[in-house]
């Protein structure tokens, strides 16, 4: 065994280079969006066609995950983090170079396969590689990094549009890539031997081998997280709902600028931070059973968006608090789905095979509402549109709670 101090300081080092990593692919996700506008308005393509790319990237990245489940928790996840960057940075160049729809659509479609493996590769080495001192603090700040991501691309590509056309903020992204991967492959090569001498006891060894045989669909039904998989798709799809549509019906109801959305955005997303907090007041500390307090988050978000039924006749500053907290719960949620459920089953080997089905599940719902709540709006007004956000939260604290006593039990085990 190595001197504590010498395993403390790798691990913590391990962990700044995921850190840095998961906020840099964060950014360069959000990058197509960011040049959305400029695009459309170069005439590159129409907003449809605009749609098309974006859903395409979240329809190759959520399969790719439910396809790869296996080789997730088999292949190393320090080469699928190594993959992503260099991968992602080759087709932010491609997309800087692109002239067409067509071409596009092909590199960002690639992008949504590069990037499948992300999350749980991370979920992976947080709970496989780390001290254990740093494993549950790591939990919690590790969420950060995927706001940190979002919000430094928004403001840098509105920076960069103010003196460049939309290929530059694809250009930017690579750069960051490219030096993050540099990071990436000087910072495991030093550090992930430290933590490797330091758990190869031939007890844990066997013990892994053994939990290892556990089948993903075994583990996902016997724990009960079957019962989070519809969760996991509402959560995504209430969260990107909210924040896509939101704005418009706010612009629509008060006839507000339609820069304040963008203002909106960036706002919600440093306040959304807190939502990693109010994970931490609830569990574990009030409520112990983790399904019980994500059923807390959804119960919480139902009056919040029966009260939106009122848009329009409301303050607009009410309005928007109540937006702020709504996707500040949902966040919470996402705290709890992908990060501590996970967390919970490394023992069997499986966690980044669990992070990739409830990421994937999250995935679809995000592609479900990119066009399912724009047809809504289009077709049954705002009122249709919010009646749907609230049932799918009311159905989404019905699961949780209905999964809660088998989660109890297999916990207990």
């Amino acid at each position: 065994m190595l001197k504590n101090n010498e395993v403390e300081k790798a691990s913590l080092r391990l962990f700044a280079a995921c850190w840095v990593s998961y906020m840099v692919i964060s950014l360069s996700k959000s990058a197509y969006s960011a040049s959305i506008a400029s695009i459309v308005q170069e005439g590159i393509f129409d907003k449809p066609q605009a749609g098309l790319i974006n859903a395409a990237y979240w329809a190759i990245y959520a399969t790719a995950q439910l396809v790869g489940v296996k080789a997730i928790n088999r292949i190393s996840p320090i080469k699928f983090i190594a993959m992503a960057l260099g991968g992602t940075a080759l087709v932010n160049l491609g997309m800087a170079m692109s002239d067409s729809f067509g071409m596009m659509l092909f590199f960002w479609s690639l992008c949504g396969l590069l990037q499948f493996a992300t999350w749980p590769a991370i979920v992976r080495i947080l709970v496989e590689c780390l001290d254990d001192a740093h494993k549950q603090r790591a939990m919690v700040f590790i969420s950060f990094a995927q706001c940190a991501g979002f919000l430094v691309n928004y403001l840098s590509a509105a920076l960069v549009l103010n003196f460049a056309r939309w290929n530059m903020i694809f250009v930017v992204s690579m750069v960051a890539l490219v030096a993050t991967l540099a990071f990436w492959l000087y910072t495991t090569a030093k550090n992930v031997p430290i933590l490797a001498k330091n758990d190869l006891s031939d007890k844990k060894l066997k013990q892994k081998e053994a939990d290892t045989n556990i089948k993903q669909g075994k583990l996902i039904l016997t724990s009960g997280i079957f019962f989070i998989l519809i969760p996991a798709f509402i959560r995504g799809a209430l969260d990107n709902g909210l924040k896509a549509w939101i704005p418009t019906m706010i612009t629509e109801s008060y006839g507000v600028s339609a820069s304040f959305s963008n203002i909106l955005t960036v706002v919600l997303l440093v306040i959304n931070l807190s939502g990693v907090f109010i994970c931490s007041f609830l569990y574990p500390k009030r409520i112990k059973n983790i399904f019980v307090a994500l059923a807390i988050c959804f119960a919480s978000v139902v009056p919040m968006t029966v009260a939106l039924l009122f848009i329009g006749e409301m303050p607009l500053v009410l309005v928007v608090l109540l937006l702020t907290a709504m996707t500040t719960m949902t966040y919470a949620g996402y705290q709890m789905v992908f990060v501590i459920i996970p967390a919970k089953v490394s023992a069997t080997g499986k966690a980044g095979g669990l992070a990739s089905v409830l990421n994937a599940c999250s995935s679809f719902g995000v592609l479900a509402a990119s066009y399912g709540f724009g047809y809504l709006a289009e077709y049954t007004g705002w009122t249709g549109t919010v009646t749907t956000w609230i049932i799918m939260a009311s159905v989404a604290m019905i699961c949780c709670l209905a999964g809660s006593s088998k989660w109890q039990k297999f916990t207990n085990k």
